[in-house]
């Protein structure tokens, strides 16, 4: 049985810097909650009551203590103007809106789309959760927004992609969740400048989440450049930073004896990560899944792999 663990436990990581115990262990399971109603995916993505239920359940029948509250490729491409696809898993935009169709305040995007059902959907699991459970949710990093609407990314537009990503992890903030992570599909090489507007976007929302005693977690599931990705989490004070395990080699050379996660792919969880863990000082504070658990896997095959990433734990 893996350790259940509760909200105040990430509380006593803000208040102190210093995560004591146990490794905090769960997959990406958001969308295969559907299962347990047997609702199609479009069905468990537009009722909020429902999906909220379904969520509840899952944590019960995992028993993690963690609820992924939201994770969603495209929910701010969506508020957009974007059209989503939901025949497909993950979700993804099939047609895009042009920029003169977009809110001339970004802060009116937590109102658009799908945004306030999932909004909603936060509130109501912790408002019937109180404290018993780590709320979770995904937001998009600028890179991930702006490819997933086809636009490419110059270093002079990142601070505007990026108040996206911003005004969305304060809305799920504000709703109560514990753990935020900006996650990038994709993490390409960045110059100078790009890294340096990169980073000035990421350094005020790891403020706003931790103003709102949630604890902010980077994640990227493809690194096209280690270079970029390293010099990146080197550079954030205050974050969780997620590294995927052919890093882990070098992991105590770039944790320095801080706090880090690791996100692996479910097809890599095998006894082999822990070889590694065992040669490193410094235990993983989170060990998840570097994408969503997919909608149609059975749930039989989901609770192979909780016990998988459990027993990778040091």
């Amino acid at each position: 049985m893996p350790v259940k663990f509760s909200r105040q436990f990430l509380k006593k990581w803000l208040t102190s810097g210093k995560w004591t115990g146990d490794s905090l262990a769960f997959p990406l399971a958001f969308s295969i909650s559907a299962q347990i109603q047997g609702l199609t995916l479009p069905a468990f993505l537009t009722n909020a009551t429902k999906m909220a239920v379904n969520l509840e359940d899952m944590e019960k029948h995992l028993q993690t203590g963690v609820i992924i509250a939201h994770w969603d490729s495209c929910l701010e491409a969506q508020a957009l103007g974007g059209e989503p696809d939901f025949s497909s898993f993950p979700v993804r935009i099939k047609a895009a809106a042009p920029k003169a169709d977009w809110p001339a305040n970004l802060q009116e995007l937590v109102r658009r789309g799908r945004f306030p059902l999932m909004l909603d959907v936060t509130k109501r699991l912790r408002s019937r959760l109180g404290d018993r459970a780590i709320l979770v949710a995904g937001v998009n990093g600028p890179i991930t927004v702006a490819s997933s609407l086809n636009y490419s990314l110059p270093a002079e537009e990142i601070a505007d992609w990026g108040m996206i990503t911003l005004w969305a992890a304060q809305a799920f903030c504000e709703a109560g969740v514990d753990l935020v992570i900006v996650r990038e599909e994709a993490l390409p090489e960045l110059s100078d400048e790009e890294l340096e507007e990169y980073l000035a976007v990421l350094e005020p929302l790891g403020n706003m989440a931790r103003f709102y005693e949630a604890a902010p977690l980077y994640m990227s599931t493809y690194i096209e450049d280690p270079r970029t990705f390293k010099l990146l989490t080197g550079a954030l004070s205050g974050w969780i930073n997620c590294y995927p395990p052919e890093m882990l080699n070098d992991i105590n050379e770039l944790i320095q004896g801080g706090t880090y996660a690791v996100a692996l792919s479910p097809d890599s969880l095998t006894g082999e990560q822990q070889t590694v863990f065992s040669e490193i000082s410094v235990i993983p504070s989170i060990i998840t899944t570097n994408v969503e658990v997919p909608f149609n896997l059975d749930i039989s095959e989901l609770e192979k792999m909780m016990r998988k990433i459990a027993s990778l734990k040091p």
